[in-house]
């Protein structure tokens, strides 16, 4: 039975952490991290002989995986507004008169 002090479930709290940072500041993309972080947790209780510095390599790794994928995902698939000049300022002062 895993304990608290295993790395592997520390590693599963800190994504469960990540996913509830993500819930409440949405649109930071803390949900790719925490997917990093919860593999790298399920790596550590598969590999229980994994030390620190091969559970920080292997987020490193899992996390540039995810962010990378996650980039991809929304270039390919952007998410609809209602606005989407909402945060450009410039392009939303396009065709307006101003004084």
């Amino acid at each position: 039975m895993a304990t608290l002090a295993d790395g592997g479930v520390a590693w599963l709290i800190a994504a469960v952490v990540l996913a509830l940072a993500e819930l409440a500041v949405p649109g930071v993309y803390l949900i790719f991290i925490a997917a990093a972080a919860a593999l790298t947790g399920l790596g550590a209780l598969l590999l229980p002989d994994l030390g620190v510095a091969g559970q920080l390599a292997a987020f490193v790794g899992w996390s540039l995986a995810t962010v990378l994928i996650g980039r991809r995902w929304y270039r390919d698939f952007p998410v609809a507004s209602a606005d989407p000049l909402l945060n450009d300022r410039v392009a939303r002062l396009i065709g307006e008169v101003v004084t």
